[in-house]
């Protein structure tokens, strides 16, 4: 049996994108507002694209898109060494504002189903 979803091949070839194009790292005089203007329609095509058979393959995306912003606002911030905190930032974040990126609200981590 078939079900399309998202191949290695296109993760890593997203994830090359998102490290490549979007240059989280050397924008650290953004704001997370101006950076998802910039690359949230591109993170609904991935959603609209990818997710039409297996909506299921699109945690793996969602996650790999929100360690690349928790990487951000952990340099943004200067958080030395510890993810947890640039983590917990971006779990605020998300609460407050949860139609920032499309992928928070368009792909729930919390509603995962049993297999």
């Amino acid at each position: 049996m078939f079900t399309p979803g998202i191949s290695t091949g296109a993760i890593k070839k997203i994830r090359s994108q998102i490290k490549e194009e979007w240059r989280l790292k050397s924008r650290i005089s953004e704001s997370l507002s101006d950076i998802a203007k910039e690359v949230d329609a591109k993170i609904r095509g991935w959603i609209e694209y990818y997710g039409h058979y297996r909506r299921s393959d699109l945690y793996r995306l969602s996650y790999m898109i929100d360690n690349y912003l928790a990487g951000f606002i952990k340099k943004k911030s200067k958080i030395n060494n510890t993810w947890r905190k640039a983590w917990k930032r971006l779990n605020q974040i998300k609460a407050e504002h949860p139609k920032t990126f499309s992928h928070w609200h368009k792909i729930s981590l919390s509603k995962r189903r049993a297999v």
